[in-house]
């Protein structure tokens, strides 16, 4: 509040040079901002599944020749990254597109998964184009701008080119022409499901997820149709579980209210489940091309940098800064939704923590980039000896200092020391993720609940501080450790693993294992199970499974049951063996559990064998 009231009525007439510095050269130049930004995105923009693009896919746009990286595209050439190099050397303009991210990340989506997603999307686009009653529109004539002819994407689904005017809105009574209609259904489906796989998850990471979800659900329709197990299922691995939840219960809503189709309209978009102020203004920009451009890190980090503004990141200041700028460059018409995605492409490749500025379509209009550069002229040449060269250069510094303002004193938008590199604005405050203690219980059944009891339980017990022995008891031949029956309980509360299936686990600030068995006691007693033999908890491993803001340190222990029968009657528990939770509903973490797990007795049975003999 007080930063707008110092804007409309200053009461000593410094603060008038705050928006003259911070706005008036966006202001002048906020037409040729959106041109070079708009032209250099439909040259060198990413190659993504749900903007329509056909495979290869690119992850990632790098302008300057550089170090050789990973290639999405590697999923679906023969040669593999040595080929695409050759390729992307030969283009004339000397510009490579490759990908980013970890390894690891990069080999999610196996080269025969690939090549047979890719098959199925042709099949599918092949047919839809043929079926198709929609016809291209008028687009763009810049060059570079993908076709104006009827586009199939990845799920089948058919897709035109959005105008550089907003489309009319409609509402909840009057009807779509059929055509127009299917469009928007289409569309606004993949722009929803895309904008809430991409929430707090890496691009690279999105693309194969999407490709199986669009597969699997290629319309609105058709996912409405499905249950929360399905959904989750195939969700796994993209963490966050509580957005499949709400994306199934949206999609749901916006089948049955508004016949596939989403609104455009701000407020009825927010009435759905699971989406809010940024996921409503994409829907609404990417579908009916609104003047408005979503606000997020990158675009922070942009309009930060283009305006001079020092502040730091997620501060309301900022936020309502980047705000106002956003209300500038749309005051024209335009198309919004390349726009949005060239912000979103700018920001992760040329303006990010490494700017490269050299090669950014805005560095002539960027303010921060031009005083820099400015200051750093005329320090270079305070020290240079007379020549015609430094003449010129003196002339030059001249007029760019007459040109830019100084920064005013008194501005409210920016902190007091401004002294800082380009590639630290906007400012961070470090933030410290949170360490969680988890204890994990695998409670196992003697047998299955129902039927022939047969198992192999273990007990360690420490003699000693030496070593550890190890018994089994139970154990058949031909009996394996994945035929054992395992308790997993349906967490209902909205957190990391909302409406997934857990094993029993506590989570606490700190842990002595002196006490577990107290800790673990407590559990079984809450479930209505008590142990097979009294305090017998086997220890496995601990291991540390971080997530993006927090980290769980964790601890396994299994015990065996008796009255599995017994267990607290609630729907969300279920037995399972061990071979089959790979196809049942859960996530990485349990994964992980798993893995050690299953490490863990391996190690044990090889130790006990080596004893025996």
């Amino acid at each position: 509040m007080e930063d707008a009231k110092a804007e409309e009525s200053p009461p000593n007439g410094k603060e008038h040079t705050e928006p003259e510095y911070h706005y008036d050269f966006l202001i002048r130049h906020s037409s040729e901002i959106k041109k070079d930004l708009l032209e250099w995105y439909y040259k060198y923009r990413r190659k993504l599944p749900w903007r329509n693009d056909q495979p290869p896919y690119t992850t990632s746009v790098q302008v300057e020749e550089g170090n050789p990286q990973g290639d999405i595209r590697s999923y679906f050439c023969k040669g593999g990254d040595a080929q695409i190099s050759r390729n992307g050397a030969s283009r004339e303009d000397g510009t490579r597109v490759i990908t980013k991210g970890r390894k690891k990340d990069q080999e999610e989506l196996p080269l025969r998964e690939a090549k047979r997603v890719k098959n199925e999307c042709s099949q599918k686009n092949s047919s839809a184009q043929k079926n198709s009653p929609l016809h291209s529109s008028e687009g763009f004539s810049c060059k570079g701008q993908p076709s104006n002819e009827v586009e199939a994407t990845p799920g089948g689904c058919i897709a035109t080119p959005i105008s550089n005017t907003q489309t009319e809105v409609k509402k909840e009574d009057d009807s779509w022409p059929p055509s127009e209609k299917q469009h928007l259904s289409v569309r606004g489906y993949q722009i929803y499901v895309s904008e809430i796989m991409l929430q707090q998850t890496r691009v690279h990471t999105v693309v194969s997820f999407y490709l199986k979800w669009m597969n699997k659900w290629g319309t609105i329709f058709e996912l409405a149709k499905s249950n929360l197990d399905e959904v989750l299922i195939v969700w796994k691995g993209l963490g966050y579980y509580n957005r499949a939840k709400n994306l199934l219960d949206c999609c749901k809503h916006v089948v049955e209210k508004y016949d596939g189709v989403f609104p455009n309209d701000l407020k009825l978009l927010k009435e759905l489940p699971g989406i809010g102020e940024y996921t409503s203004k994409a829907i609404c920009i990417h579908l009916y091309n609104r003047k408005d451009i979503c606000i997020d890190t990158n675009v922070i980090r942009i309009f930060s940098r283009i305006t001079d503004t020092i502040n730091y990141s997620g501060s309301t200041v900022l936020t309502k800064h980047c705000e106002r700028v956003s209300r500038v460059l749309c005051e024209d018409d335009s198309n919004y939704s390349d726009l949005s995605q060239a912000l979103m492409d700018l920001g992760s490749s040329i303006c990010n923590g490494s700017p490269q500025c050299a090669q950014c379509p805005l560095s002539k209009h960027c303010l921060i980039y031009l005083k820099k550069r400015n200051n750093s002229n005329s320090s270079h040449s305070s020290h240079s000896s007379n020549s015609n060269n430094n003449s010129s250069n003196s002339n030059s510094d001249k007029r760019d200092s007459s040109f830019y303002p100084a920064h005013p004193d008194a501005c409210k938008l920016c902190v007091q020391d401004r002294n800082v590199e380009i590639k630290s604005v906007p400012l961070t405050k470090k933030k410290k993720k949170t360490e969680k203690v988890c204890l994990v219980l695998l409670v196992k059944s003697s047998g299955p609940p129902k039927g022939d009891r047969t198992s192999i339980t273990s007990k360690v017990e420490k003699s000693g501080a030496k070593k550890k022995k190890i018994t089994l008891t139970g154990q058949k031949s031909g009996e394996h450790l994945e035929d054992d029956y395992y308790l997993m309980i349906k967490n209902t509360n909205s957190n990391l693993f909302s409406m997934h299936y857990l094993f029993p686990l506590l989570l606490l600030d700190q842990f002595d294992k002196k006490v577990a068995h107290t800790h673990l006691n407590g559990l079984l007693s809450s479930l209505n199970l008590s142990n097979s033999l009294e305090d017998s908890f086997t220890y496995i491993n601990n291991f540390k499974h971080v997530f993006s803001h927090l980290t769980y340190d964790t601890y396994i222990y299994v015990c065996s049951v008796l009255n599995a029968e017994n267990v607290t009657e609630r729907k969300e528990n279920v037995w399972i063996k061990l071979k089959d939770i790979q196809d049942f509903t859960h996530n990485s973490f349990c994964q992980n559990i798993i893995d050690h797990y299953r490490k863990s007795v391996t190690v044990s049975r090889t130790f006990l064998s080596e004893f025996c003999l």
